[in-house]
């Protein structure tokens, strides 16, 4: 009798519920160290000021921001193996190799960001703008956990419905990102021409090159 091979998907695998309850823990963990984190994120989603109460309280304690860092690389690897996997496979050794992916972007991202922020020279309004940011990036993270909860262990729900709440978190992000610029930077032709520059290198680029290395290993 010709034996089945098995297919290990999401569900059937150990390590991801482990990777998930992993993830999750990082997110309390980070709340924890800096209590209100998350409500002062939601809270800059709605404020564009210099100097705003959502900002305090955050300090200079930079362990919470290396541990979001480190659990948005997961999530990002875990969402990239969902969507690229052949067959809906999750072995172990794949998702290392989108997880490097995932770290690569974000170094890349890291990297170009420092470069066009060092060759604009409005350093109060480019830090300000550096913080939101960031805390756009913190509820990109928050959102995206739960939705790739539902994708890995609800294989009932539609994939398509799964796939369009990704991309609507996506699109919601990007143009939360685009309004923070607008609002950060004195609307000038020169603002227009950095914000198309800095969105354009820091976003779209990295963007790219990350789904196209992620096509390759199909």
């Amino acid at each position: 009798m010709e034996t089945i091979p098995r297919i290990l998907t999401s569900v059937s695998q150990g390590w991801v519920a482990w990777l998930m309850l992993l993830t999750l823990i990082g997110l309390a963990l980070v709340d924890a160290m800096q209590p209100g984190h998350y409500y002062r994120a939601l809270g800059s989603l709605f404020s564009t000021k210099e100097r705003d109460s959502t900002f305090a309280g955050s300090g200079n304690d930079y362990r919470p921001r290396w541990v979001l860092v480190f659990v948005g690389i997961l999530i990002l690897g875990l969402c990239l193996q969902w969507l690229f996997a052949p067959n809906g496979s999750f072995p172990f050794s794949q998702f290392a190799i989108y997880s490097g992916l995932a770290a690569a972007f974000v170094l890349v991202k890291y990297l170009m960001q420092g470069l066009v922020k060092f060759t604009f020279f409005q350093k109060n309004e480019t830090d300000t703008y550096v913080r939101h940011y960031r805390y756009l990036s913190d509820c990109l993270t928050l959102f995206a956990w739960p939705v790739l909860l539902c994708a890995l262990f609800a294989p009932e729900l539609p994939e398509t419905l799964v796939r369009y709440t990704f991309i609507g978190l996506l699109a919601a992000y990007c143009i939360m990102v685009i309004y923070k610029q607008i609002a950060c930077f004195r609307m000038s032709f020169a603002s227009a021409l950095f914000i198309f520059l800095y969105f354009t290198t820091t976003e779209i680029v990295p963007a790219g090159m990350l789904i196209a290395a992620a096509h390759l290993l199909q």
